[in-house]
């Protein structure tokens, strides 16, 4: 547990400056709306997280989508369904 608390607070803190959780994965910080931004990082439910992905890749907007799944994943990283989302 005290790694994947560690592993969090890096990756607010990469997100805090402007930088993508995932380099190279569809999206980067800087083009996300500032808002879901901070939606995502005040959520704490994998689930939400993946039906707000899910909406989002349905209404085509792939970059908040995929920041939506990869959250989610990093809360929950066995969750089946945000694979599954991700990977479509």
């Amino acid at each position: 547990e005290g790694l994947s608390r560690a592993a969090n607070q890096r990756l607010q803190q990469l997100a805090d400056q402007g930088q993508a959780l995932a380099p190279g994965r569809g999206y980067s910080m800087a083009s996300l709306p500032p808002a879901l931004v901070q939606q995502v990082s005040r959520e704490g439910s994998a689930d939400v997280l993946v039906i707000m992905g899910a909406q989002h890749s349905a209404q085509r907007r792939y970059g908040p989508a995929l920041y939506c799944l990869d959250r989610a994943l990093q809360l929950q990283p066995d969750h089946v369904r945000g694979h599954y989302a991700r990977g479509q």
